[in-house]
């Protein structure tokens, strides 16, 4: 090295043609390592964006409690749907646009569904668990037996996406709501039924009336509507002063009263409302952010509601007031009751779900595995079994034991 590759100071200096090497160091001072994670500097001026990391960064996937898993979907799975009549045959949709029906013992695959040019966002058996329905953002919805996998029908009407469908309660005809503001009404064999236009966003969630002879629907225009289904005639429109000021995310029918229904939205608020004198009967508040679902139990005269405030609250449908308030770690996206005692079961971002005693607020269970967020909820007939999807391409069974 020449005495001219030295400053002043006396410190060296390389040439390009003379380093060899590049390691990189830490801040100690040691090399560091290739595999070793890179940590993003933390912002000392943003402190709310740290402490989002921070919270990220404390969530865990945690012990794996599921006593099956089923891993053959190559996208996200948004739909989880159980067969009323076997309770070992469930049908999964995914991101990937396909649906598969497998046995929930061992995940073996019975039938790949395929078919379907876009996501496959909704799924539902019959009343009699023969047929299987699939809706996806390519804007059908089709028909398959259950019991060889095979294509009955393609439901077709709607411009865009199915966001839902639902079967009517006692008989092969189904409904289903689109991005593009209507709901289609069908026999399972293909024949068109009826078209219910009116709203003027995304039907984002419906139900039939508890004795099926009314349709119930939501939508992201922040109206809900009731609607006669062999007409097509709207009978009820709730909106404006006392009703929602946002988008609707859920719906459901009330058994402890069927003539109510009850609505959840991005207000941060729920609605009782009355289906037959078309009058809103109560507002739930206490969310601080968007209500994502609500679920009325079978068993007592409560409801619960799932909100992206990290809240799940429980209220009575007697007084209208709120009884207990769960929390995760992150925002709640499902919540359901347990069909035959008073328990909330809850699906969240923080990738976990949770059992609570609707009556006393104790967690009895937290079930956990999934490795990304949790995208649906279902549960057996008998309550023992709880099944999740999740971002993370997989759909896990847990078992509920008191």
């Amino acid at each position: 090295m020449a005495d001219s590759d030295f400053d002043d100071d006396g410190d060296a200096f390389l040439q390009d043609d003379e380093i060899i090497d590049e390691i990189d160091i830490d801040e100690n001072g040691a090399p560091r390592d290739e595999d070793d994670e890179q940590v993003a500097p933390i912002d000392h001026d943003n402190e709310e964006e740290n402490e989002e990391r921070q919270e990220e960064e404390d969530v865990e996937i945690g012990e794996d409690n599921s006593v099956q898993a089923f891993f053959q979907h190559t996208d996200s799975v948004y739909s989880a749907s159980l067969n009323p009549i076997d309770q070992n045959i469930i049908v999964t949709g995914g991101g990937d646009d396909r649906a598969f029906i497998w046995k929930v013992s061992d995940a073996e695959v019975l039938y790949e569904l395929k078919g379907h040019t876009d996501t496959v966002t909704s799924t539902g058996f019959s009343f009699d668990g023969k047929l299987v329905a699939t809706g996806s953002m390519d804007g059908s919805v089709k028909i398959w037996r259950v019991d060889n996998g095979e294509l009955v029908s393609t439901l077709e009407g709607p411009a865009e996406g199915i966001d839902w469908l639902r079967w009517h309660p006692k008989g092969n005809v189904l409904v289903a709501g689109s991005a593009d503001g209507t709901s289609w009404l069908w026999k399972s064999s293909g024949e068109y039924l009826q078209v219910f236009s009116g709203h003027s966003a995304t039907v984002s969630c419906g139900e039939f009336s508890l004795d099926g002879k009314s349709l119930l629907t939501g939508s992201d225009d922040g109206t809900a509507r009731v609607w006669d289904p062999k007409s097509g005639s709207t009978r009820f429109t709730f909106s404006g002063h006392g009703f929602h000021e946002s988008e609707l995310t859920s719906l459901t029918t009330c058994v402890q009263d069927v003539d109510v229904f009850l609505t959840s939205s991005t207000d941060k608020t729920c609605r009782i409302s009355n289906l037959r004198t078309g009058k809103v009967v109560a507002t739930l508040s206490g969310h601080t952010a968007p209500v994502e679902d609500i679920s009325v139990s079978p068993v007592i005269p409560y409801a619960a509601s799932a909100g992206l405030d990290k809240n799940v609250f429980v209220w009575d449908l007697n007084t209208s007031q709120p009884r207990q308030n769960f929390e995760h770690k992150d925002g709640v996206v499902r919540v359901r009751w347990h069909p035959t005692e008073p328990l909330v079961i809850t699906a969240s971002l923080d990738r976990t779900l949770g059992v609570w005693d609707g009556r006393s607020g104790e967690r009895t269970h937290t079930f956990s595995g999934h490795s990304d967020i949790l995208l649906d909820l279902t549960l057996s007939s008998n309550g023992q079994t709880v099944i999740s999807c999740s971002d993370d391409r997989s759909v896990r069974v847990y078992e509920l034991r008191r």
